[in-house]
């Protein structure tokens, strides 16, 4: 707050509960204050506005990779990146934000699986990286199992190409499929620490008819 000369908007950003300090938070329209906002260490962010100025949007922006608190890690979206909130004449509380940290270390993004490099580094592990794959019960945009196809690697990996490049938070089943495989990979060929699961992923998959054991697609 700043005296009387606005009213606030505040929320949070969190793990889990556990709060996440540094994360850039923006206001459309912009608030009063010209400086860009981050969460404090308390994972508390607040911008100052005019009193009865209407609907703001409010929107966390993505980190970007190795994102401190914790190097190499790769972060998602839990709940929806944005939400709006209405300024009267008291202050009010904005939406709250959440994210969670698939791992950590030797971490590499969708898009070095999607480019020349990750290709490589696929192509000469033909075709046990597609094996390992088919065991996590990967989700398409509209919910259905994603299988890495068999057949020749050259009509494989664009298949894969095309289906990671194509993730967004809309399904978040389909996001966090991405970035699942994202995180395999890594800690297959890029020696990652290893992964973190939240919930009862293998379990409730196994339920929805999920194929737990992996196959091994052959070549052609």
């Amino acid at each position: 707050m700043t005296g009387g000369s606005g009213k606030e908007v505040s929320g949070e950003a969190w793990a889990g509960r556990a709060a996440i300090g540094g994360w850039r938070i923006e206001s459309n329209p912009a608030p009063l204050s010209s400086t860009p906002t981050y969460t404090n260490a308390s994972g508390t962010y607040s911008f100052v506005v005019s009193p009865n100025s209407g609907t703001y949007t409010i929107s966390e922006v993505a980190s970007p990779p190795g994102f401190v608190p914790t190097p190499g890690a790769i972060w998602v979206n839990t709940t929806p990146i944005s939400g709006q909130v209405t300024v009267f004449a008291s202050d009010v509380a904005g939406p709250n934000f959440g994210n969670v940290c698939l791992g950590a270390g030797n971490g590499f993004t969708l898009g070095y699986w999607s480019n020349k490099n990750g290709q490589a580094v696929l192509q000469s592990h033909d075709v046990a990286w597609r094996a390992e794959l088919n065991a996590l019960c990967l989700r398409r945009a509209n919910g259905s199992d994603y299988d890495v196809p068999g057949g020749a690697f050259s009509t494989a990996y664009p298949d894969f190409r095309s289906w990671i490049l194509g993730a967004n938070a809309t399904n978040m089943a389909y996001m966090l499929s991405a970035q699942l495989t994202a995180m395999k990979l890594n800690t297959l060929y890029k020696g990652a620490g290893g992964m973190v699961f939240a919930g009862t992923a293998p379990a409730d998959a196994h339920q929805r008819g999920c194929k737990r054991t992996a196959s091994s697609p052959s070549p052609t």
